[in-house]
């Protein structure tokens, strides 16, 4: 049983290799298929460690994870911001979007725009 879990596991993890490819091309291009597996197995870990287990919720944390690197819930800059991630009372979507805002704010804030 162990075997058949980890292939289907395994097919899972390709699927959404495919995903990022779609979404990130340039990323994974750039960092290669055999790191872009190795970040979405580490992306869905963590998301199923903060509670996420559908296929658009595990997508959603590897947006974030593509967008704003594979280390984004663990951050020290961002101490305080990742909260809503452990918050049960949030269904996962909410943290999601919480978290994407938080961190789109603290990108604008590191790289304000010239009023030049």
């Amino acid at each position: 049983m162990d075997t058949l879990a980890a292939a289907m596991r395994e097919r899972s993890i390709g699927r959404f290799v495919e995903y990022a490819e779609e979404r990130f091309p340039a990323r994974v291009e750039a960092m290669g298929r055999a790191e872009a597996r190795d970040t979405v197995r580490g992306a869905v870990v963590r998301a199923e460690s903060y509670g996420m287990e559908s296929v658009e919720e595990i997508r959603g944390f590897l947006d974030l994870s593509f967008q704003f690197g594979p280390d984004f819930d663990t951050r020290p800059d961002m101490d305080g911001a990742f909260d809503a991630l452990e918050d049960p009372d949030l269904a996962p979507d909410v943290r999601l979007s919480l978290i994407a805002a938080r961190l789109e704010t603290a990108a604008a804030n590191r790289n304000p725009k010239s009023t030049d």
